[in-house]
């Protein structure tokens, strides 16, 4: 049952413009089997129980929701400029928090930091990785997480210092880290393997503990012909939720699992509308986003679990 859903849809124009200060975006449409869409809204995350930040990947920008109501309403919004990359503005993909400090992902080398002051939403840096591209990012008590695309390489950066050490795992040489987080003392991560066109597509949530600057497999669940993207630790239900679209079945999933004994145990697959992406819980709701239709989807809990 959706209790509610919304849409931001920006017009982006593809072409550089000459301009400068303009965001463009070249990528057009992405194809996923018989499906294809837009990068259009990539991440949601709940800042106050009546309040969301929405990132838009083509727009290059972030939004500050009021939801309080039935119709949401847009508080503030920010353009993320970065005058250091090819491009001049960081595309977000995921985000994630720690105290009042948003770090988000761009599928690149890249990874910015804003800040929420009242209803301002502020950037402070954007920073370079040149190690790798970085899609999953993860918000852990004293280092920030980044889902490496090509090595086996996962960044821990830590907050006060800025060092960075390094997690390595067992990547079989072709896996993505889209999303990652932590279950306790453990370890999770969404992986998939990059799809061409005429291939089947992969997607892995796994399970690891840790071991001096290792992480070492424990158990995983695989799906097959699908892309995932998103992921969220329900923790107060041990239950995590991961997104998935199905090339096959047309449509997407929300997937959720459980830990017992150290294994993974899957709890429930929800079907929902093509292109699911970022994910996130408040209390007793879930709110999503969607490609297909640059929307934020909020629905109760008990839907997915």
């Amino acid at each position: 049952m959706t209790l509610q859903e919304f849409s931001i849809k920006q017009r982006v124009p593809r072409k550089r413009l000459l301009l400068k200060g303009r965001v463009s975006w070249r990528q057009g449409y992405f194809d996923f089997y018989e499906k294809k869409r837009l990068s259009s809204l990539t991440d949601v995350k709940f800042i106050r129980d009546d309040t969301l930040l929405v990132a838009h990947r083509a727009a290059a920008r972030l939004y500050l929701v009021d939801i309080s109501q039935t119709n949401h309403r847009i508080i503030s919004e920010l353009e993320i400029a970065d005058p250091g990359s090819k491009r001049g503005f960081l595309h977000p993909d995921l985000m994630t928090m720690h105290r009042d400090s948003i770090y988000i992902s761009s599928f690149t080398d890249r990874v910015a930091k804003v800040r929420i002051h009242g209803n301002q939403l502020i950037l402070e840096e954007v920073k370079s990785l040149s190690a790798d591209r970085y899609h999953g990012c993860y918000a852990d008590q004293e280092t920030l997480l980044l889902g490496p695309i090509h090595t086996d390489q996962i960044p821990c950066i830590d907050y006060t210092s800025g060092k960075t050490e390094y997690l390595t795992y067992n990547n079989f040489g072709e896996r993505r880290i889209k999303t990652l987080g932590r279950h306790e003392e453990l370890y999770v991560t969404g992986q998939d393997i990059k799809w061409h066109k005429g291939e089947t597509g992969y997607s892995y949530f796994s399970l690891y503990e840790r071991a001096a600057n290792a992480l070492l497999l424990l158990d995983e669940a695989s799906f097959i012909h699908t892309q995932t993207d998103g992921h969220v630790y329900v923790r107060d239900k041990g239950v995590h939720l991961i997104t998935l679209q199905d090339g096959a079945d047309n449509c997407g999933y929300i997937v959720s699992f459980g830990v017992e004994n150290r294994k993974l145990k899957l709890i429930r697959k929800t079907k929902v509308a093509d292109f699911p992406h970022g994910i996130d819980v408040c209390g007793d709701r879930v709110a999503y986003t969607l490609y297909s239709t640059s929307s934020v989807v909020l629905a109760p809990l008990t839907d997915f679990t």
